[in-house]
Protein backbone atom coordinates (compact mmCIF):
# COMPACT_ATOMS: atom_id res chain seq x y z
CA UNK A 1 0.00 0.00 0.00
CA UNK A 2 1.02 3.32 -0.85
CA UNK A 3 2.41 5.55 1.64
CA UNK A 4 -0.35 7.74 0.91
CA UNK A 5 -3.18 5.52 1.17
CA UNK A 6 -1.60 4.81 4.43
CA UNK A 7 -1.93 8.36 5.64
CA UNK A 8 -5.86 8.34 4.42
CA UNK A 9 -6.29 5.35 6.72
CA UNK A 10 -4.28 6.54 9.85
CA UNK A 11 -6.65 10.08 9.56
CA UNK A 12 -9.91 7.76 8.98
CA UNK A 13 -8.69 5.55 12.26
CA UNK A 14 -8.49 8.87 14.59
CA UNK A 15 -12.77 9.55 14.16
CA UNK A 16 -13.22 8.90 17.67
CA UNK A 17 -10.73 11.70 18.14
CA UNK A 18 -12.74 13.87 15.90
CA UNK A 19 -15.82 12.47 17.56
CA UNK A 20 -14.97 13.76 21.01
CA UNK A 21 -13.36 16.89 20.38
CA UNK A 22 -16.38 17.86 18.80
CA UNK A 23 -18.83 17.02 21.23
CA UNK A 24 -16.39 18.80 23.96
CA UNK A 25 -16.23 21.77 21.55
CA UNK A 26 -19.46 22.13 20.68
CA UNK A 27 -21.53 25.18 22.25
CA UNK A 28 -25.22 25.50 21.08
CA UNK A 29 -25.57 28.71 22.67
CA UNK A 30 -25.62 30.37 19.00
CA UNK A 31 -26.62 27.36 16.98
CA UNK A 32 -29.56 29.43 15.77
CA UNK A 33 -27.94 32.47 14.66
CA UNK A 34 -26.24 31.40 11.72
CA UNK A 35 -24.37 34.21 10.90
CA UNK A 36 -22.55 34.72 14.43
CA UNK A 37 -22.27 30.70 15.05
CA UNK A 38 -18.71 30.53 12.51
CA UNK A 39 -17.45 33.33 14.48
CA UNK A 40 -18.16 32.17 18.05
CA UNK A 41 -15.87 30.60 19.80
CA UNK A 42 -14.74 26.76 19.18
CA UNK A 43 -17.14 26.85 16.66
CA UNK A 44 -14.38 26.44 13.95
CA UNK A 45 -12.86 23.87 15.53
CA UNK A 46 -16.40 21.71 15.70
CA UNK A 47 -16.98 22.20 11.92
CA UNK A 48 -13.77 20.96 11.29
CA UNK A 49 -14.00 18.38 13.30
CA UNK A 50 -17.89 17.69 11.64
CA UNK A 51 -15.89 17.72 8.18
CA UNK A 52 -13.29 15.01 9.12
CA UNK A 53 -15.72 12.97 10.57
CA UNK A 54 -17.97 13.25 7.27
CA UNK A 55 -14.58 12.65 5.12
CA UNK A 56 -13.65 9.76 7.28
CA UNK A 57 -16.97 8.22 6.38
CA UNK A 58 -16.85 8.68 3.16
CA UNK A 59 -13.11 7.89 2.63
CA UNK A 60 -13.14 4.22 4.70
CA UNK A 61 -16.18 3.10 2.43
CA UNK A 62 -14.44 3.89 -0.87
CA UNK A 63 -11.59 2.46 1.04
CA UNK A 64 -13.45 -1.03 2.01
CA UNK A 65 -14.60 -0.84 -1.67
CA UNK A 66 -11.34 -0.79 -3.25
CA UNK A 67 -10.01 -3.71 -1.19
CA UNK A 68 -13.10 -6.05 -2.06
CA UNK A 69 -13.17 -5.14 -5.55
CA UNK A 70 -9.05 -6.20 -5.33
CA UNK A 71 -8.82 -8.23 -8.85
CA UNK A 72 -4.76 -9.17 -8.23
CA UNK A 73 -6.53 -12.52 -6.13
CA UNK A 74 -4.71 -15.61 -5.58
CA UNK A 75 -5.87 -18.94 -4.15
CA UNK A 76 -4.21 -20.76 -1.33
CA UNK A 77 -4.10 -22.95 1.38
CA UNK A 78 -4.43 -22.11 5.01
CA UNK A 79 -1.37 -23.59 6.55
CA UNK A 80 -1.51 -21.54 10.19
CA UNK A 81 -3.95 -19.33 11.48
CA UNK A 82 -3.97 -17.07 14.89
CA UNK A 83 -6.33 -14.44 15.51
CA UNK A 84 -4.65 -10.96 15.89
CA UNK A 85 -7.32 -8.81 16.87
CA UNK A 86 -5.55 -7.18 19.97
CA UNK A 87 -3.93 -4.99 17.34
CA UNK A 88 -7.21 -2.94 17.66
CA UNK A 89 -6.53 -2.54 21.32
CA UNK A 90 -2.74 -2.07 21.16
CA UNK A 91 -3.72 0.68 18.59
CA UNK A 92 -6.04 2.32 20.90
CA UNK A 93 -3.91 2.60 23.82
CA UNK A 94 -0.72 3.52 22.01
CA UNK A 95 -2.35 5.96 19.18
CA UNK A 96 -6.07 7.38 20.38
CA UNK A 97 -5.62 7.54 24.01
CA UNK A 98 -2.86 9.72 24.04
CA UNK A 99 -5.06 12.20 21.98
CA UNK A 100 -7.26 12.16 24.17
CA UNK A 101 -5.69 13.65 26.85
CA UNK A 102 -4.98 16.84 24.82
CA UNK A 103 -6.12 20.21 25.58
CA UNK A 104 -7.05 21.96 22.33
CA UNK A 105 -8.00 25.83 23.80
CA UNK A 106 -5.72 28.48 22.62
CA UNK A 107 -3.04 28.58 19.43
CA UNK A 108 -0.25 26.92 21.54
CA UNK A 109 -2.26 23.80 22.43
CA UNK A 110 -3.56 23.54 19.21
CA UNK A 111 -0.52 23.22 17.90
CA UNK A 112 0.99 20.58 19.76
CA UNK A 113 -1.49 17.94 19.19
CA UNK A 114 -1.21 18.62 15.42
CA UNK A 115 2.49 17.73 15.96
CA UNK A 116 1.95 15.19 18.12
CA UNK A 117 -0.95 13.96 15.65
CA UNK A 118 1.68 14.28 12.63
CA UNK A 119 4.06 12.10 14.74
CA UNK A 120 2.23 9.95 15.59
CA UNK A 121 1.10 9.30 11.99
CA UNK A 122 4.73 9.09 11.01
CA UNK A 123 4.99 6.11 13.06
CA UNK A 124 1.53 5.14 12.14
CA UNK A 125 2.67 4.24 8.42
CA UNK A 126 6.54 3.97 9.41
CA UNK A 127 5.28 0.66 11.24
CA UNK A 128 2.82 -0.36 8.69
CA UNK A 129 -0.25 -0.67 11.59
CA UNK A 130 -2.45 0.65 8.86
CA UNK A 131 -3.89 -2.97 9.29
CA UNK A 132 -4.92 -2.12 12.95
CA UNK A 133 -7.50 0.58 11.67
CA UNK A 134 -10.25 0.88 14.28
CA UNK A 135 -12.25 1.85 10.85
CA UNK A 136 -11.65 -2.06 9.90
CA UNK A 137 -13.44 -3.19 13.11
CA UNK A 138 -16.67 -1.06 12.36
CA UNK A 139 -16.69 -2.55 8.96
CA UNK A 140 -16.76 -6.00 10.86
CA UNK A 141 -13.12 -7.24 9.89
CA UNK A 142 -11.20 -9.22 11.99
CA UNK A 143 -7.28 -9.46 11.48
CA UNK A 144 -5.49 -13.14 11.47
CA UNK A 145 -1.98 -13.95 11.51
CA UNK A 146 -1.35 -16.13 8.28
CA UNK A 147 0.65 -19.06 6.91
CA UNK A 148 -0.91 -18.87 2.86
CA UNK A 149 0.19 -21.33 0.71
CA UNK A 150 0.32 -20.77 -3.35
CA UNK A 151 -2.37 -23.73 -4.49
CA UNK A 152 -1.40 -22.36 -8.10
CA UNK A 153 1.99 -22.16 -8.31
CA UNK A 154 4.12 -25.09 -6.33
CA UNK A 155 7.69 -23.48 -6.83
CA UNK A 156 5.96 -20.03 -4.50
CA UNK A 157 6.75 -19.93 -0.46
CA UNK A 158 4.29 -20.02 1.95
CA UNK A 159 3.46 -16.50 2.05
CA UNK A 160 3.18 -15.24 5.75
CA UNK A 161 1.16 -11.80 6.34
CA UNK A 162 -2.00 -10.60 8.06
CA UNK A 163 -4.99 -11.69 6.56
CA UNK A 164 -8.01 -9.58 6.96
CA UNK A 165 -11.65 -11.52 6.97
CA UNK A 166 -15.49 -10.85 7.25
CA UNK A 167 -17.88 -13.19 8.00
CA UNK A 168 -16.74 -17.05 7.97
CA UNK A 169 -13.41 -17.57 9.67
CA UNK A 170 -11.05 -19.73 7.68
CA UNK A 171 -9.43 -23.02 9.79
CA UNK A 172 -6.62 -24.43 8.86
CA UNK A 173 -6.19 -26.60 5.83
CA UNK A 174 -9.50 -24.35 4.25
CA UNK A 175 -8.76 -23.39 1.09
CA UNK A 176 -9.98 -19.67 0.25
CA UNK A 177 -9.06 -16.76 -2.42
CA UNK A 178 -7.34 -14.17 -1.40
CA UNK A 179 -6.25 -10.37 -2.87
CA UNK A 180 -2.89 -9.27 -1.49
CA UNK A 181 -3.46 -5.03 -1.13
CA UNK A 182 0.21 -4.82 0.60
CA UNK A 183 2.35 -2.45 -1.13
CA UNK A 184 5.96 -3.94 -2.46
CA UNK A 185 8.02 -1.86 0.14
CA UNK A 186 6.16 -3.06 3.03
CA UNK A 187 7.91 -5.67 5.14
CA UNK A 188 4.34 -7.49 6.17
CA UNK A 189 1.94 -8.82 3.38
CA UNK A 190 -1.37 -7.86 4.04
CA UNK A 191 -4.71 -10.17 2.24
CA UNK A 192 -8.23 -9.98 2.24
CA UNK A 193 -9.73 -12.85 1.89
CA UNK A 194 -12.06 -13.02 -0.92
Amino acid sequence: MRKFDKWILYCISLFPVYLIILIEKWDNRTIFLFKEWFFYGQNLVVLIMFLLLISSFLLQNLFIKRIESNTSSGDGTIKKISNNNIDFLSYMSSYLLPLFTFNTDGYKALAIFIITYFFMGMLYVKTNLYYSNIGLVFSRFNIYKVSIEDNLNSKKPVLEGILLVRGHIPSVGEKINYSDISYKDDNVPIFVKS
